[in-house]
């Protein structure tokens, strides 16, 4: 094989590989395997069930990033979920 025919085999195997795995992760992110999940707590509650929380999410569901909000309000919170800036409150 030519050196240009070498090359673009190699370009092609590359591109193909890529597109594989962005349709993989495309359907991790569909299927909730994959992200981040932004969960807001009022006061101290953050304390008690999230080292349960954050112990199962790893285990489960290791490509899940936990971003914690702690200290907001009820209607902070409330806010913030409907502005799409929480996924859940609690």
């Amino acid at each position: 094989m030519m050196p240009a025919g070498e090359f673009l085999l190699a370009e092609t195997r590359r591109i193909l590989g890529s597109v594989d795995e962005s349709v993989r992760g495309v359907r991790r992110i569909a299927d909730g395997r994959l992200g981040l999940v932004r969960i807001g707590f009022t006061g101290t509650a953050a304390f008690s069930p999230l080292p349960g929380i954050a112990r199962t999410v790893q285990r489960e569901l290791p490509g899940v990033v936990l971003g914690v909000h702690a200290d907001l309000l009820t209607p902070e919170q409330c806010e913030r979920l409907r502005a799409g800036r929480l996924d859940l409150g609690g």
